[in-house]
């Protein structure tokens, strides 16, 4: 769990026990466990978004440099544009 020990998990839910009530808490923790869920595949997608971007990237410059024709999309025709014009200076 992170960096938390048992001793301190165990006071955080006394203390969520005794401040939200024994009625009110497992709905809490299920939005909780939702949240988390949601933030976790958010960021799951981002990650892959991101490294899909940089693959593209890396590959249009190798194809540039290697001076093959790179199969691009429509909205990749800037980017290689911008990736000749920097390799220019």
């Amino acid at each position: 769990m992170g960096n938390l020990g048992w001793t301190e998990i165990f006071f955080i839910a006394a203390f969520a026990l005794i401040v939200f009530g024994p009625r009110k808490l497992p709905e809490i923790a299920r939005s909780f466990g939702r949240t988390m869920a949601q933030l976790r595949r958010a960021s799951e997608d981002f990650k892959r978004a991101w490294e899909a971007e940089v693959e593209r990237e890396e590959r249009l410059e190798r194809e540039l440099k290697a001076g093959k024709p790179a199969k691009l999309e429509d909205n990749e025709h800037k980017t290689r544009l911008d990736i000749a014009d920097s390799n220019v200076v």
